[in-house]
């Protein structure tokens, strides 16, 4: 199933120049979308905001940030052992093609 905002694909294109997602109007004024990312956050802090606070009329109300983040577990490849990630994104290759 395709997210809104890029047809035919289930993550969004990489966007440059964004600093790992720390910088979030650079990375919507380059062209970012909303959705999920084919960028990958490596293993070290980050300074991301999740949430925002409205600075005009005094308002503390919280609201969601641009950024959704959920960890999960690092997995390990050994020396002589094989890592296979499979992104199942685009469209579909045509079999008739060898």
């Amino acid at each position: 199933m395709a997210s809104p905002g890029f047809p035919g694909r289930l993550l969004a294109k990489a966007v440059d120049g964004h600093l790992s997602f720390q910088n979030a109007e650079l990375f919507v004024a380059s062209g970012g979308k909303r959705g999920p990312q084919v960028d990958i956050l490596t293993p070290v802090p980050y300074r991301i905001l999740t949430q925002s606070v409205p600075l005009e009329n005094g308002s503390q109300e919280v609201k969601p940030g641009l950024f959704t983040i959920r960890l999960y577990d690092a997995t390990m490849i050994n020396e002589n052992q094989i890592g296979l990630v499979e992104a199942l994104d685009g469209a579909p290759l045509n079999p008739a093609i060898t």
